[in-house]
């Protein structure tokens, strides 16, 4: 299901459309994983090496659909997010007059996207959506560091479950609409009104099914997998025969 493949309307993307962001995902973990096996003070520059020659060879002329998403630039922000986690690992953050600049900052920018022409995929939207990404994930890790934040736990909950919202929200929208079409509701020539409460009753569906989603399926197969693990890994320790000297 997550396999890309060129569409016919040239699209890259597997049979499931939202699992395009998990193929570059899967790819990023996989390039990270290789680095591991490095000495901690070469890792960064593999990784950047190795994730800027990528975006660098998707200039090649090729028509291979693996070769689009191993070389997307969008990796460019999965090595923008390296550098912030080496930064914030190394005990910095902002002054506390400039988070929240950072921050209003990054909203303005993605404010700013709606009013332009929408990015074509490739390096304009890497620009476009990454770096205020960038400006507000720098501003609010260095407002959580200077002590100022406030812990919302249903927000909290609502970010484990992003997950599971983000691979059922299509599904929910499309029956919605579906829902919608039956029932002779036209969201297009509704007045405003008509419109904003169809849009909250779809994002309220939206949440309750990825809510839904996490706790019957996404939750349980974690905890099953964790305690699967653990298993494996202890039993080689617990049966280990002591080396004689």
């Amino acid at each position: 299901m997550f396999i890309p493949y060129s569409g016919r309307n040239g699209a890259v993307e597997p049979a499931l459309a939202v699992g395009w962001t998990l193929n570059i995902e899967m790819f990023f973990y996989l390039v990270f994983a290789f680095g591991l096996l490095l000495k901690e003070r070469h890792r960064l520059t593999y990784l950047t090496v190795t994730l800027g020659s990528l975006m660098l060879a998707r200039f090649l002329s090729t028509e291979v659909a693996a070769f689009k998403v191993v070389a997307s630039p969008l990796l460019s922000e999965f090595l923008a997010g390296i550098f912030i986690a080496v930064w914030y690992l190394s005990g910095k953050a902002l002054p506390k007059t400039m988070d929240m600049l950072f921050i209003a900052l990054g909203i303005a920018g993605v404010a700013l996207s709606f009013w332009v022409e929408p990015p074509d995929g490739g390096f304009r939207r890497a620009v476009m959506w990454g770096l205020p990404a960038v400006l507000l994930l720098i501003g609010a890790l260095s407002y959580e560091r200077n002590g100022r934040q406030r812990i919302f736990e249903f927000f909290r909950h609502i970010g484990d479950a992003s997950y599971a919202i983000y691979l059922s929200h299509l599904l929910t929208i499309a029956f919605c609409k579906y829902v919608f079409d039956k029932t002779g509701l036209e969201p297009g020539n509704a007045s405003l009104g008509q419109q904003l409460s169809l849009f909250a009753a779809v994002f309220v569906a939206c949440m309750a099914v990825g809510m839904a989603c996490y706790h019957a399926l996404d939750k349980p197969s974690h905890q099953w997998m964790k305690q699967w693990l653990r298993r494996y890994w202890a039993r080689p320790t617990a049966n280990a025969i002591p080396l004689r000297p």
